[in-house]
């Protein structure tokens, strides 16, 4: 038996009736994205089922932390897999992670790790019939209640967890929080989860969902408002629920886009930078009144709605594009619904507060905006495939755009929430469009508050509780 850091001991058995081929060079080959995920140590003999070895990976110490992180939860992915297959508790140990490697050699060497490591311990949780669950503590203060619903958050943040804990204690889910983001490599992590939950950036098409499904997964509960990057259609086949959070702070997204409006016409980021390097002076600071200025309202949902109010308190004369029924007190406080023509037309500033759907996938493009009035703001704190990113570029160095605001962008998975000053951009229309001193962009930041955040964990246990 061989005992690797952070390794798994499984027998040979186990491994071929899971499905994974043993090639001669010893290598077992999972469909991850990191590529080849383990490794069979190759001083062994192959031709006894009985034998133990361990499962590794090379080189763990030399990768990122975030690769490590996938990594890692790839291998209890694999041990709760193993487990299940397995026709007693001694087919799999979860080996504790020593200080240097050891190495022990044949089948008579087969010592248990120390009882605090061993799963199949009395007291335990082992692979019982339908219980593919596995734990490494069975402290009274770690063990979910019993027959708990798990629930796996992808894309999950330091503040998803603190929020999410506490939200649960109302709820008694069993969580589990995956920085990994949910796609068809990374699905595989939530076999045996009933719910898994995914962010806005997280793909949820079809291949996702047929992977879930297989694992056993059957609610996808968004933490989000928008399902855009949801395969509605294959979840209904697969006999998937979808639901989501359709309004958690609306206040949130549309004080955030009013902060962008603040920031952009009195300039305030250049202004905060100027004075820090020690110019005091005004010139390029020069901004509008907001008073007696015409502001568009793009869709007046509840964001779209709070945004009209805020603005309307300002003293702006509010236009509304909206295909639905009008908002009675907007009108009430003197607000217009118009065509989408005679809006851009019309507004000093453009606000997008509508969900992306394929009748709104680039409302805004090339001809949108050549229809504004020249030298207007526009502001996108909706859905970054409202606006069409290529033709940004050219309206502003004409002068036709005067302002631009983006808390969301058509192509921001891979790049919001995650921390890229180390590396160069890749992406050369954002990275274009930054270097405008009369453009805004925020990274998804609009909903980031924490009455949104303890709103949105709490609307989501709930559903997952439904």
């Amino acid at each position: 038996m061989y005992t690797v850091n952070n390794g798994l001991m499984v027998r040979l058995a186990t491994l071929k009736s899971m499905g994974f081929s043993i090639l001669p060079e010893g290598i077992v080959q999972a469909d991850l994205k990191e590529g080849t995920l383990v490794r069979l140590l190759p001083d062994y003999t192959i031709d006894d089922p009985d034998m133990k070895v361990s499962i590794v990976y090379p080189g763990r110490q030399y990768l990122p932390a975030k690769t490590r992180f996938f990594i890692d939860d790839a291998l209890n992915y694999l041990s709760q897999e193993f487990a299940a297959a397995a026709g007693r508790p001694d087919d799999i140990i979860r080996s504790p992670m020593p200080r240097r490697s050891c190495r022990c050699r044949g089948r008579a060497a087969r010592r248990r790790p120390r009882t605090d490591a061993t799963l199949g311990r009395p007291g335990a949780r082992t692979a019982a019939a339908g219980d593919t669950t596995l734990r490494t503590s069975t402290s009274p203060e770690t063990m979910p209640a019993p027959n708990a619903t798990r629930l796996m958050l992808f894309s999950s943040r330091q503040y998803d967890g603190d929020t999410f804990t506490q939200a649960n204690e109302a709820f008694g889910v069993e969580l589990d929080f995956q920085e990994a983001h949910l796609d068809a490599q990374t699905a595989i992590l939530a076999r045996g989860f009933k719910a898994v939950c995914p962010f806005v950036n997280d793909s949820v098409d079809a291949a996702v969902l047929e992977r879930l499904h297989e694992g056993g997964t059957r609610l996808v509960a968004l933490r989000s408002a928008g399902f855009n990057h949801v395969d509605l259609h294959a979840a209904k086949r697969l006999g998937i629920t979808v639901t989501r959070v359709p309004a958690y702070s609306p206040h949130a997204v549309a004080e955030h886009a009013v902060g962008m409006i603040l920031t952009l016409n009195r300039r305030l980021h250049r202004a905060v930078a100027r004075t820090r390097d020690g110019d005091f002076s005004l010139n390029g600071l020069l901004g509008f009144d907001l008073y007696g200025k015409t502001v568009g309202v793009i869709d007046t949902g509840i964001i779209g709605w709070v945004f009209g109010n805020i603005m309307a308190g300002f003293g702006m004369q509010v236009l509304a594009y909206d295909p639905g029924p009008p908002a009675q007190d907007l009108l009430d406080r003197g607000a217009r619904y118009v065509g989408l023509d005679e809006l851009l037309a019309n507004s000093d500033i453009v606000s997008l507060h509508c969900p992306l759907l394929p009748s709104t996938y680039h409302l805004i493009d090339e001809h949108a905006l050549a229809r504004m009035k020249r030298g207007a703001m526009l502001i996108n704190t909706g859905r970054g495939g409202l606006v069409e990113s290529n033709a940004l570029t050219g309206a502003l160095k004409s002068g036709q755009l005067g302002h631009l605001g983006l808390d969301v962008y058509e192509e921001e998975g891979g790049l919001f929430f995650e921390d890229h000053s180390d590396s160069l951009l890749q992406d050369d229309v954002l990275a274009r469009l930054l270097t405008f001193p009369n453009v805004t962009i925020t990274s998804h930041q609009a909903f980031f508050t924490r009455e949104a955040l303890v709103e949105i964990a709490s609307t989501t246990l709930g559903n997952v509780k439904a």
